[in-house]
């Protein structure tokens, strides 16, 4: 079984291992990733995560410089920090999003080698609602529509009630539970 040219391995920054990593959309998440050139060869090798959108995750240092495994000089393994950053948007969706970070030799234009791992992305609550009316005047009824919209990455159970403060109105609510999907 012949290895891969570069070996991935993945971590968590206060651990010794790990590749499971969790994040509230909007915030960061970290993994270290120790880089080893197995090739026979120096090489540079740009680095990069599959399975999440651009703009939602950044590595330090992006290229990794490495002379061979077993060189009697230079540095033939390196650290990269991974850091995780979907945005508080709808796109980043609650959920488990399989991820792989990626070597990508320049010497040869192929994917030296890669790691797997998985972001969970937590879910947030974000709702926009609107009455219309706001308000109505009448001997006997009124009729109201109710609109939420959620804005979040989830989807959100809900249950409608109304009340008067005064006591003067009697409420007959159609739907009184429901599911919000974003």
């Amino acid at each position: 079984v012949q290895s891969e040219p570069v070996l991935i391995t993945l971590r968590l920054p206060d651990a010794d291992e790990g590749s499971t990593v969790s994040v509230a959309a909007g915030a960061q998440a970290s993994l270290i990733a120790l880089i080893r050139n197995q090739s026979g060869i120096v090489d540079n090798y740009d680095l990069r995560v599959e399975g999440l959108p651009e703009g939602w995750w950044t590595i330090t240092p992006p290229t990794a410089y490495l002379v061979p495994y077993g060189a009697p000089s230079g540095r033939y393994e390196q650290d990269a920090q991974v850091h995780l950053h979907p945005p508080k948007s709808a796109q980043a969706e609650a959920r488990d999003w399989p991820i792989r970070v990626v070597a990508g030799s320049r010497a040869n234009g192929t994917d030296a080698g890669s790691a797997s791992a998985r972001l969970t992305v937590q879910p947030y609550q974000n709702v926009e609602t609107d009455l219309r009316p706001e308000r109505a005047t009448g001997r006997r009824r009124g009729k109201f529509a109710f609109a939420v919209r959620n804005l979040a990455n989830a989807p959100i159970e809900l249950e409608f009630s109304a009340t008067d403060p005064e006591e003067k109105c009697k409420f007959a609510i159609k739907t009184r539970r429901g599911i919000a999907q974003p």
